[in-house]
C-alpha cells in the first residue's frame, strides 16, 4: 500500500514538472495507436466534460520483463475462495518490468514501480488486443488525472478471473508481454 501511496506522489510530482516544462528534456516517447474506447476520460479540472488522453504527457513508459528470477512475465491465475467461501479464479501478475523509450522527466527509476504486480490500478476501460489469443488491453485509473495504459498485449489469456473453479484447482500460469505507458492529464496535481 506505501508503494502504490509513493508511486502515486511521485508520477504527481513527474506531471506537474512537466506541465510546467521544468524537466527541460524533450520526451522521446508519445502514445502508440491506442483504441478510442480507452482514450475517452473525465476532464480533471471539469468533470462534466471529456478529454483524450492523446492530450496528456507519458510520464513514463515500460515494458515486461523477466522477473528477478528469470522467470518470464506471465499472469498467474490462483483458485481462492472468496469472501463468501466460493473458490473463484483470482489474477497475480509476475514478472519485472524495463524502460521502454524516454528520456523522461527525472528518469525513468521515478516511477518507483519494478515488477508487474506494482501497475495495476483500478481497471476503467478495456479493448480486445489487436493480437490474437491474447489479454485485453486496459486502462488503468491511479488517481484523477493520471492514467496507466496497458497495450500491446501478447498471451495473458487464462481462465476467466472471478470465474468458480474448485478448490485444488493447480495455478494456470500464462507469458505474458505488454507495454504500459503512465500518462497524466494537463490539470493534473
Amino acid at each position: 500500500m506505501l508503494a502504490r501511496f509513493l508511486l502515486a506522489l511521485e508520477l504527481a510530482t513527474l506531471a506537474a514538472c512537466s506541465a510546467r516544462g521544468e524537466a527541460g528534456e524533450e520526451r522521446g516517447v508519445g502514445l502508440p495507436d491506442v483504441p478510442d474506447d480507452l482514450l475517452a476520460v473525465p476532464d480533471p479540472l471539469h468533470p462534466q466534460r471529456t478529454v483524450s488522453l492523446r492530450d496528456g504527457t507519458v510520464v513514463g513508459a515500460l515494458t515486461t520483463a523477466p522477473s528477478a528470477s528469470g522467470e518470464p512475465a506471465a499472469l498467474v491465475y490462483r483458485c481462492q475462495p472468496d469472501a463468501a467461501g466460493a473458490h473463484r479464479w483470482k489474477l497475480f501478475p509476475e514478472g519485472g518490468l524495463a524502460p521502454l523509450g524516454g528520456p523522461f522527466p527525472h528518469g525513468i527509476g521515478a516511477l518507483h514501480v519494478s515488477a508487474l504486480a506494482d501497475v495495476a490500478g483500478e481497471v476503467d476501460a478495456q479493448a480486445e488486443s489487436p493480437n490474437e489469443a491474447s489479454a485485453p488491453l486496459y486502462r488503468y485509473r491511479r488517481s484523477r488525472g493520471l492514467y496507466v495504459l496497458r497495450l500491446e498485449t501478447r498471451g495473458g489469456l487464462g481462465p476467466d478471473e472471478g470465474a468458480a473453479c474448485t478448490a485444488g484447482s493447480a495455478d494456470q500460469r500464462s507469458a505474458i508481454s505488454a507495454d504500459f505507458y503512465f500518462v497524466a492529464l494537463p490539470g493534473y496535481r
